[in-house]
């Protein structure tokens, strides 16, 4: 069965945690204002381009250029990059050929006001 885009991005959301949800529509929105084969891709509109490795990477780059932008916190550009790689995950096979984005490695602060190589240090010097 194939789904529309609609139904792909309302896959997605739905599958999301809550605070990732509230950005579906801010992504797609800004997907729409990009000339990127990915980006072409996961709107519905036509493009010349493939989306291949290069194109992946140039939408990656994007999206780290809102958050250098401070449009976008570290999070929540973090969040993107997992929308778009879920969304590209949803898209059938027939309908596109797309290179995998990557994912951001964002850890959560520590929880401790020493950090795990002080403590380790520590640890070692007894």
């Amino acid at each position: 069965m194939n789904l529309t885009l609609d139904e792909i991005w309302g896959q997605v959301e739905r599958r999301s945690p809550w605070p990732r949800r509230q950005l579906v529509a801010g992504l797609r929105a800004f997907l729409n204002t990009l000339d990127n084969p990915h980006a072409c891709c996961l709107t519905g509109r036509a493009t010349s381009g493939t989306a291949d490795y290069k194109s992946a990477v140039l939408l990656e780059l994007r999206i780290a250029e809102e958050f250098r932008a401070e449009r976008l916190t570290k999070l929540d550009a973090a969040d993107w990059l997992r929308l778009v790689f879920d969304a590209q995950r949803e898209l059938p096979i027939s309908n596109a050929i797309i290179h995998q984005t990557r994912l951001a490695d964002v850890l959560p602060p520590d929880s401790s006001p020493f950090s795990l190589k002080v403590r380790i240090s520590a640890q070692r010097e007894r």
